[in-house]
């Protein structure tokens, strides 16, 4: 049996275009996301169907030389799944770690109360419970900047009238639904 394998963050890498993508469509700098000693990674899993990411200090990324990375679950803040050259998924640790951006570096979406209970149960939030918009995928907050997931902004037409819409891709209430 093949054994995992681990893929440093290499700007501009065939493997990593479709998280650079994910930086560009966020307005978010990779500075932002990956602090002075800092490591962004993935580790590869040999008949795994994707890999995932990891962004952990330098001191934790430099255990990986003398750990059993078979054992490993995870390592530092999880950021998401990655098929390279596919699609990259956030994670809901890493809406957290953005959350603090959204109001001042990061376009993210903001809903009131009454479209936070509706995100959480999986279902779309519309006009007028979104106070701030965005089109595409986006980090989801509530009026007081907590994280609520991932969802995604678009137009849709609803009773005859256009209206922003926001989908939700993978939310905080997905523990409660089917996560464990």
């Amino acid at each position: 049996m093949k054994r995992p394998f681990i893929i440093p963050y290499t700007a501009g890498s065939s493997y990593w275009s479709v998280f650079d993508g994910f930086l560009v469509e966020q307005r978010l700098s990779l500075g932002k996301l990956v602090k002075e000693g800092k490591i962004l990674f993935a580790i590869s899993r040999p008949g795994a169907s994707y890999d995932e990411i990891f962004l952990a200090s330098e001191r934790v990324y430099s255990l990986l030389e003398i750990l059993d990375i078979e054992t490993i679950y995870s390592l530092g803040l999880y950021a998401g799944m990655i098929k390279p050259g596919s699609w990259f998924k956030p994670s809901l640790p890493l809406a957290h770690h953005l959350a603090p951006l959204c109001k001042k570096e990061i376009d993210c979406i903001i809903i009131d109360g009454i479209g936070e209970k509706f995100f959480l149960y999986g279902k779309r939030v519309v006009e007028p419970r979104i106070a701030r918009w965005r089109r595409g995928l986006s980090l989801v907050i509530n009026v007081l900047g907590e994280a609520l997931g991932w969802g995604i902004g678009k137009i849709a037409n609803i009773g005859g009238k256009t209206r922003r819409v926001v989908e939700p891709v993978w939310d905080m209430g997905w523990y409660l639904r089917r996560g464990g």
